[in-house]
């Protein structure tokens, strides 16, 4: 794959003061995973759109590798007067599961997790680590590699918090989870590496929401990778909302590998960002296996959007269905990849 050389030292000092911020409390199994994509970051660099790199071709990130992003380690995401707006956004049902991120962070303070959800593991993926490693390794990094892409290395290099899902096997479905991805206002423009990862054993279901929102005007750079795994017999609905600002910069990197007779139901909806990618493939892994994807994007003014959706009928007697809409308005462009 034909990358750029983006110059490491843009984010180089931001990492080492995650590094330093981690101290001892990170696994050496995954300080040596972010090392190792870190590495793998400084090798590729961002994708460069030309002839011969198909999956970029058309669409230019050249205005994310030139910006100089700003980091929020040492914010505290219960303190920031802005997360509480969230409630009067509409974005929080107190009937469901609620974990909420601000600016890359884990908030408590506006997260929710009710009796109801017992039996499932929503919590942190820094908290989900220290109780449910083993979980944790097996799974992470499993279906979104970073050895071909700069994008997915970057978010593994920053990668200290985030999401964890796990839905043990046979339970049957309880209330929807809400995974929120909040970005705030700031003086300097800020990247954010959200990662979520979704383990559902066999013949258990879930209902899951990813929400990303942000400040309206701002420029700032969500660079976001989840992982989805579906059990054999395991049904999963999944929803992805974009709901940034229209200056903001979105990458989206979603892999998903279903079993045997499994089904798999996906909804996105894109607001226009200034550039916004959704690179999402599901793994049909094994026989009897079912999915369907849509989505919805709507643009205006100088917006990108490009979708890049793939679904892989890897084992037979597999069913498949994909069915992506637009509304483009202004100078605004859109591309749309999809293969099977």
């Amino acid at each position: 794959m034909t990358q750029s050389l983006t110059k490491p030292a843009t984010y180089s000092a931001a990492l080492d003061a995650l590094r330093h911020s981690r101290g001892q409390a990170s696994p050496q199994w995954l300080a040596d995973m972010a090392d190792e994509a870190w590495a793998r970051f400084t090798e590729l660099g961002f994708p460069t759109a030309r002839r011969g790199n198909e999956k970029w071709k058309y669409t230019n990130v050249a205005p994310i590798a030139r910006a100089a992003f700003g980091f929020a380690w040492d914010l505290d995401p219960d303190e920031d007067p802005a997360a509480g707006r969230l409630r009067h956004f509409g974005l929080l049902d107190e009937a469901w599961v609620n974990l909420v991120f601000v600016d890359g962070r884990f908030s408590g303070s506006l997260s929710s997790r009710p009796e109801t959800a017992k039996g499932v593991t929503v919590a942190s993926l820094a908290e989900a680590v220290s109780r449910d490693g083993e979980i944790v390794q097996r799974h992470l990094a499993e279906y979104a590699g970073f050895q071909d892409d700069g994008f997915t290395a970057l978010n593994t290099a920053f990668l200290s918090d985030g999401a964890f899902v796990h839905v043990p096997r046979n339970h049957s479905s309880g209330p929807p989870v809400h995974l929120v991805f909040l970005t705030t206002n700031r003086e300097l423009p800020r990247a954010v590496h959200p990662r979520t990862l979704i383990v559902v054993e066999e013949n258990a279901a879930l209902s899951v929401v990813e929400t990303y929102a942000g400040p309206s005007n701002e420029q700032y750079f969500t660079n976001a990778v989840t992982e989805i795994s579906v059990g054999d017999g395991s049904r999963v609905e999944h929803h992805r909302l974009s709901l940034e600002g229209a200056n903001s910069y979105h990458v989206g990197f979603g892999r998903v590998r279903q079993g045997r007779d499994s089904s798999f139901s996906s909804v996105s909806l894109a607001l226009g960002n200034t550039l916004g990618r959704n690179d999402f493939e599901v793994l049909l892994d094994g026989p009897g296996g079912s999915c369907a994807l849509s989505g919805l994007y709507l643009t205006a003014e100088g917006q990108h959007v490009d979708n890049l959706i793939g679904i892989d009928h890897a084992k037979p007697n597999t069913s498949s269905r994909l069915n992506y809409k637009g509304i483009l308005d202004g100078k605004s462009r859109a591309v749309f990849g999809g293969q099977v």
